[in-house]
């Protein structure tokens, strides 16, 4: 439908040689112009197909397509981004998905020392709320996203974000907004071909990476103690037979799996959903919509990214409208 591109480390579609900002952190859509390009309908899946450099849509939400990595989200009360939830030291806690920021933001004392990879450095970045914000230290952290399958999947991955400390002012409205802290957009990578299915109506990210060794890992094989290695294997599409153990060890499964399924078991499914307008049935359109939204100006965004090229942004009320 329209092309999906990473820029300035944002999301834009493209569209006329002109640029609007995917942001799931703003609540409202807005363009300089008073449109945004968008679908003539409500397109009840939204896909973010790095893969294919496109944004693109799916016309049926109860179309029965999954893949391994499938995890449920609540809408924030105010921003009405996407909370997900995530395994932290001792417990789960809940992070924002804001596509709109470069990196993440959370209390650093709830992260688990095994989830730092590695030191990224200081990091200088902006908000049209919070003005400049300057980190003197960022880490690479890798998360866990609690799935959302019944029963519990054989497979858990993890996602690697930069991550800085919030500052008090940010922290205190990220948890008036019913979360813990924001995780940004550098986790979906488009060198790695990640896509990204929104599917608004059941509070679901169906979630694809190019390869096993991007940003969105696999991570370990998980085994229920109800579920037998026998299940296991055929849950992974995995014979038996060649692996010569009554109790196979878990990496050497890991492994046959990552020869099986290159992208992931189930990935293809999100590829292989249509994409031109004539199967979607949604043509594309300018929508009409404010030309600002409070603090959020397209002059704003224009000035920080040193991008003229943009006319507006892309909000939730478009990327999750299923659910406002």
């Amino acid at each position: 439908m329209f092309s999906l591109r990473y820029l300035n480390r944002h999301f834009f579609i493209e569209h006329e040689g002109r640029h609007y900002l995917v942001d799931t952190g703003c609540p409202k859509s807005f363009g300089i112009h008073g449109h945004v390009p968008w679908a003539d309908k409500t397109p009840p899946v939204v896909i973010m197909d790095m893969k294919e450099g496109r944004l693109r849509f799916h016309r049926d939400e109860n179309d029965d397509f999954r893949s391994s990595r499938m995890f449920g989200f609540e809408k924030a009360p105010r921003s009405g981004a996407p909370i997900l939830n995530i395994r932290g030291r001792s417990d789960t806690f809940k992070l924002i998905w804001d596509t709109g920021a470069q990196i993440g933001y959370v209390d650093i004392a709830r992260i688990n020392e095994q989830m730092f990879r590695e030191e990224s450095g200081p990091f200088r970045d902006f908000s049209p709320i919070y003005g400049q914000i300057d980190s003197a230290q960022t880490w690479r952290t890798k998360f866990i996203f609690e799935p959302d399958f019944d029963p519990a999947p054989p497979l858990l991955f993890h996602a690697c974000c930069q991550m800085a400390e919030a500052p008090r002012r940010l922290l205190d409205d990220i948890i008036s907004d019913g979360a813990q802290g924001v995780i940004g957009n550098s986790w979906i990578n488009s060198e790695d071909g990640t896509i990204v299915t929104i599917k608004g109506k059941t509070h679901q990210l169906h979630i694809s990476s190019g390869s096993w060794e991007g940003n969105l890992d696999f991570l370990k094989v998980y085994r229920p103690r109800e579920r037998s290695f026998t299940e296991l294997l055929e849950l992974l599409d995995i014979d038996p037979e060649p692996m010569g153990e009554a109790t196979p060890d878990p990496s050497s499964i890991a492994r046959k799996a990552q020869r099986r399924h290159p992208h992931g078991p189930g990935d293809d499914q999100l590829s292989a959903l249509p994409t031109s307008d004539h199967t979607t049935g949604l043509t594309p359109v300018l929508r009409p919509m404010p030309r600002f939204i409070g603090q959020f100006q397209t002059e704003t965004i224009r000035g920080h990214l040193g991008m003229e090229t943009i006319d507006g942004l892309i909000g939730n009320d478009l990327l999750l409208d299923t659910l406002l």
